[in-house]
């Protein structure tokens, strides 16, 4: 099995649209066809970040987040369907595939559901080129995460190691869509996922002033040590907007 997620940023001019077309159009279309390879398809909204100054440093995205749990990925390619609907305006989205439970877990296992209602940090890093997924590994699991796991602000800490095949999932788009589409292939090739929760956004401030060990390969100077461009966040809430296995496909 193998678990999806995706970080989408969008213009806030054309939210409702994008919207109504993911709720409509896009979630619909994807659980329809790929059902049977779907052991569960949820999407989240994004939580607004209070701190607008710490949106570009944390690649905090904005919009909708969908996470998939596949029992094994078809062929990708139309594979005898039509091609998907397309948005009013293409997402910045953000993509990795992990395996469907944590390959470290850090903190907070002990937690039960009334104890903390969480605000998840989501976190997909790229390690500087030159750096080796076992050094990064090593740095991140040994030295950085108990520094993390000290921190009485975090309440919840786990993370997962991405997985080292290119997996390409389904789905086509038509020529036209393409040629409006943002991003790249570097969007999709991230080398971790790390999910941080905290009680509530002054936890996070709290977090953000900690001075962590940075690794000998750092590219600024403070955490998350990454490049801008290799960090991308964004904070959601346990429960999602839409449960793509229970919804009403009805389209307007």
């Amino acid at each position: 099995m193998i678990r999806s997620m995706a970080l989408h940023t969008v213009n806030m001019d054309n939210l409702a649209a994008c919207e109504r077309w993911y709720w409509t159009k896009h979630g619909p279309e994807l659980y329809r066809r790929y059902e049977p390879w779907l052991v569960r398809f949820e999407s989240f909204r994004a939580v607004a970040v209070p701190d607008a100054e710490k949106v570009t440093e944390y690649g905090i995205t904005n919009w909708m987040a969908t996470s998939g749990y596949w029992r094994e990925v078809p062929e990708p390619g139309p594979k005898g369907e039509m091609s998907l609907s397309t948005p009013p305006e293409h997402a910045y989205s953000f993509g990795i595939c992990v395996p469907p439970q944590c390959t470290e877990d850090y903190k907070g296992s002990e937690l039960t559901p009334g104890d903390l209602a969480p605000l998840r940090w989501v976190q997909l890093y790229r390690w500087p080129e030159g750096v080796t997924r076992e050094e990064a590994d090593q740095y991140y699991n040994e030295i950085l995460a108990p520094q993390i796991t000290a921190c009485e602000e975090v309440r919840r800490f786990f993370s997962f190691r991405a997985l080292e095949e290119d997996v390409r999932f389904p789905g086509e788009w038509t020529e036209e869509a393409k040629k409006t589409m943002k991003g790249g292939p570097e969007d999709h090739h991230w080398d971790r996922m790390s999910e941080i929760w905290f009680y509530g956004f002054e936890d996070w401030r709290t977090f953000l002033t900690r001075s962590f060990p940075a690794p000998s390969w750092a590219v600024r100077d403070h955490y998350p040590f990454v490049a801008q461009k290799d960090f991308v966040s964004g904070f959601l809430l346990e429960r999602p907007a839409y449960n793509w296995k229970l919804e009403n496909h009805t389209y307007l």
